[in-house]
């Protein structure tokens, strides 16, 4: 449980460095079956959760992060 635990703190403090940045996303998925949320992977492996389409799936965008919940980032993909 311990080492659990302190994967998620430092999953959690890794992202946070993140914040604010434009990252490059691997496009997924739809995120939790929510309409027009989708979610990725940057190239190091941070989940990251942005508005989206269908079309972006399997594409890479970039994107503004914007705020974070645990490990998880969200933002806005930017053009």
């Amino acid at each position: 449980r311990t080492l659990i635990r302190l994967g998620k703190e430092l999953s959690t403090r890794f992202a946070s460095l993140r914040l604010g940045k434009v990252l490059d996303v691997l496009v997924e998925q739809r995120f939790q079956d929510e309409g027009s949320l989708y979610e990725g992977l940057t190239d190091n492996y941070i989940r990251v959760v942005f508005p989206g389409c269908e079309d972006l799936r399997g594409k890479i965008v970039k994107v503004k992060t914007t705020r974070q919940k645990g490990a998880i980032l969200e933002g806005n993909i930017i053009t």
